[in-house]
């Protein structure tokens, strides 16, 4: 009876021992991250810029990201991207592993490529990207997509350049949109500078810590954390352009344009970017809610608390349940031992 009421303990320690294993398991597999590969358009001519956005979408605060994306080099020609990406032939690595705390879910890495000369591309990951939690530091489980663009053979049809008209005998006065004709750009209004009119697709410029983009006009990035007012659904994050990160406010339906904080006389206001047209406009709410993000220090503190608020009250009920289990694993091994000693004529003794 000794025997076997061993064995029976031996029995519920090994059950217990699985169960804590399989919940380990379970939290280790939990975490998934959805890595999308896309850009503005499909079909692409020979020497248009080729913009490739690799966005990441995970259930919990993503850490240290690793991939190689290869393209046909052949085809395509890369320019430019952000400072984590090291070029190889046909092959793009990207390494990211975040500074400082990251504030939301998503992540997205813009890439320009060059067309060369028509052919189809296929732009994907050589294998399945590496993405790991950023507060636990698991693997996740991660799905990914494959981009196909094509580089058509025929050129666009160019537009007729008008008949100049005969230059008057005064000089006029400069028209807004003109270029100035020394090399110092004219101030169009605080925060702005007159650039080529022609210029089509927004760029960006870093220089002495001021961060410029370019649309039909020049405009100054307000860089810093501040209390502005920005449309109810939309939040911040980043994203980058001819490899300078530029601070963007983003909402969960793709079809929104996203919003750049920009200096101007008024103070610091909303632009709204056409990720389609490449075009960048004043932005003017029609709703009429909006709400106040006041991005500083507290409230990413305050973010970051409720974060591990969350994840605590999860294993708290972990530990709740496993106690639960063990309790009454406990009762059972308690009256085994009871009933052996009752069915055992020598424990009389």
């Amino acid at each position: 009876m000794k025997g076997k009421s061993g064995h029976k303990l031996i029995y519920l320690f090994c059950l217990m021992l699985c169960f804590l294993g399989i919940s380990s398991y379970t939290k280790t597999q939990a975490s998934s991250a959805d890595i999308v590969i896309n850009s503005d358009k499909t079909d692409y001519y020979p020497g248009d810029n080729v913009d490739i956005y690799i966005d990441i979408e995970a259930d919990i605060l993503p850490g240290d990201f690793e991939g190689c994306l290869t393209f046909p080099s052949d085809i395509l020609e890369y320019v430019s991207g952000p400072d984590i990406v090291v070029e190889g032939e046909g092959e793009i690595i990207i390494s990211d592993q975040p500074a400082s705390v990251p504030n939301r879910n998503t992540r997205r890495y813009s890439l320009r490529f060059k067309a060369l000369k028509p052919g189809s591309a296929d732009i994907c990951f050589e294998d399945v990207p590496e993405i790991y939690e950023y507060e636990e530091g698991y693997l996740m489980s991660v799905s990914v997509n494959e981009l196909k663009i094509t580089v058509i053979g025929e050129t666009a049809t160019p537009t007729p350049t008008p008949t100049p008209s005969p230059k008057p005998t005064s000089t006029p006065a400069a028209e807004p949109s003109q270029v100035p004709d020394d090399d110092e750009p004219e101030k169009q209004d605080e925060g702005t500078v007159k650039v080529d009119p022609d210029k089509k697709k927004i760029s960006a410029v870093s220089e002495n810590d001021v961060v410029r983009i370019f649309s039909d006009v020049g405009y100054i990035v307000d860089t810093e954390k501040q209390d502005i007012e920005i449309p109810e659904g939309y939040e911040r994050t980043s994203m980058v352009i001819d490899g300078i990160r530029i601070p963007v406010y983003t909402s969960d339906n793709p079809e929104d344009y996203m919003l750049i904080p920009i200096k101007t006389a008024d103070g610091t206001v909303l632009y709204s970017y056409d990720r389609t047209e490449k075009t960048l406009q004043r932005y003017k709410d029609n709703s009429a809610t909006v709400v106040k993000h006041i991005m500083t220090d507290s409230i990413e503190a305050l973010e970051l608390a409720n974060s591990y608020e969350k994840s605590l009250n999860v294993m708290t009920l972990i530990i709740a349940i496993l106690a639960g289990v063990a309790m009454s694993l406990l009762i059972i091994l308690i009256r085994v031992a009871l009933k052996h000693r009752g069915d055992d004529p020598d424990s009389m003794y």
